[in-house]
């Protein structure tokens, strides 16, 4: 029988080590961050996206704005540069409206659930 002990230090970096990599390669879902959307204002609206299974979630218990086809980023929805690999859409129960062209040209929708 092979016996390798680790210095103390070595053993914590040999865990972290493992750590990252499983991190790395498996992803963190719960990682994600939720950024604001409500209309009037920010807070009560936020939309989390989960680039792993293209899941964008909208949730809180507000009003979404309406958005322009064309324009400055200050009109387009807040998720306009990954429209494109958007899958799915979940609209939680408590989200009052959904903004005009919120999910326009979201190209590689599949599924969209509004609870």
């Amino acid at each position: 029988m092979l016996k390798i002990y680790f210095p103390m230090f070595k053993q914590t970096y040999l865990i972290l080590y493992v750590s990252a990599l499983l991190l790395l390669f498996t992803g963190c879902n719960s990682c994600q961050n939720k950024h604001k959307l409500g209309h009037p204002t920010p807070d009560g609206l936020f939309w989390t996206y989960f680039p792993d299974n293209g899941l964008l979630t909208i949730s809180g218990n507000s009003t979404m704005q309406d958005y322009e086809l064309l324009g400055d980023s200050a009109t387009t929805a807040p998720w306009d540069a990954i429209r494109n690999d958007v899958r799915e859409i979940i609209v939680e129960n408590g989200v009052k409206s959904i903004g005009r062209y919120a999910f326009f040209q979201c190209n590689n929708l599949v599924v969209a659930t509004i609870a």
